[in-house]
């Protein structure tokens, strides 16, 4: 079964996703994950309004259909966070990061941009204190142009960054399970 038909299929409220990496080619290898595609439906038309995507149980979003909102949740390195358990840190994450991006894309052609919240921790330590003083900027800020963001002009949240979206990759093993 293809995406566009889940989507429109209003008795289908979950599926899952079989997506191989986007880079190949740089990588030399293709990462494969599965990833879980849950969708909320208008109880009256069936039609989505919202969908929650789980990649690897590594990668969590949530995009709001009427309003193109997605929300980075949660991020997680492990090895296993792909199909065949050989993940390799920090190319193996955004790799990942980059299909479930390309998915959101899919999901949602609206979509002008990605907010998170970085509370990435590792032994207790807070990795965006540390990837600044270390490198001048987030690792988000380094690898995918994340910018700085704030819905308060008065105050700034001190984990909210924006991810822009013009960046489309080509993903082109998509398949549902």
């Amino acid at each position: 079964m293809k995406l566009k038909e889940v989507l429109v299929d209003p008795l289908i409220n979950e599926v899952q996703l079989h997506i191989k990496s986007p880079k190949a080619h740089t990588l030399g290898h293709a990462y494969e994950y599965y990833c879980n595609l849950r969708i909320r439906r208008n109880l009256i038309n069936g039609l989505p309004e919202s969908y929650f995507i789980n990649v690897g149980n590594c990668v969590t979003l949530s995009i709001s259909i009427p309003s193109h909102d997605c929300l980075l949740e949660y991020v997680m390195y492990d090895a296993g966070c792909n199909i065949h358990k050989d993940m390799k840190n920090g190319t193996g994450t955004k790799d990942m990061l980059d299909c479930a991006f390309y998915l959101c894309y899919l999901l949602d052609d609206g979509l002008s941009y990605i907010r998170l919240r970085d509370s990435s921790k590792k032994d207790m330590v807070i990795l965006w204190h540390s990837y600044i003083s270390l490198h001048s900027k987030t690792w988000y800020e380094k690898h995918f142009r994340a910018y700085f963001y704030s819905s308060s002009k008065k105050t700034k949240e001190k984990y909210d960054y924006c991810l822009m979206c013009k960046r489309r990759l080509f993903c082109p093993q998509l398949g549902t399970k």
